[in-house]
């Protein structure tokens, strides 16, 4: 039997892209790994000796390039909002789902706040991305090779 090429879709919204985030179970194991991440750095910037805390692989960014031969792709690029909405709503669901207020209190405590970690870690933002590549090729029918995820470290 034939593989029939399933054909872009029109629209992306941000509620499906947070609803699939949502249901990305591999996704919520890669972020729970990077807060399972501690390190320690005692040192002295101010001439005062102190300890800094760190959770996850670093801070980083990470970024879509699209191929804009693609309508969708091409609207996107121009205007990320959906995207951008989507995962700020997936955001605040997981934190809502996967921490307590006690383990809030606790990073906030050690200067790491959750907020903070999952907005600056670089592996968090790059699996968000390719979570996100994955449900526009599997949902709207574009083909892989035309996005990118690109990632660097801070």
């Amino acid at each position: 039997m034939k593989d029939i090429k399933k054909k872009e879709s029109k629209r992306v919204g941000f509620i499906e892209v947070s609803d699939w985030l949502i249901k990305d179970k591999e996704l919520h194991k890669g972020i729970l790994e990077q807060f399972g991440i501690e390190s320690k750095i005692e040192g002295s910037i101010d001439g005062v000796k102190r300890v800094y805390n760190f959770i996850g692989g670093g801070c980083g960014f990470s970024w879509f390039e699209f191929d804009k031969r693609s309508k969708l792709l091409r609207e996107l690029d121009k205007d990320q909002r959906p995207l951008f909405d989507g995962i700020h709503m997936f955001k605040s669901w997981f934190k809502q789902t996967y921490f307590t207020p006690e383990q809030f209190r606790d990073y906030r405590e050690r200067g790491v706040p959750i907020d903070a970690v999952l907005s600056q870690d670089m592996n968090i933002k790059k699996n968000i991305n390719l979570s996100i590549k994955n449900y526009l090729v599997e949902e709207h029918g574009v083909n892989p090779d035309s996005i990118t995820v690109r990632y660097r470290y801070d």
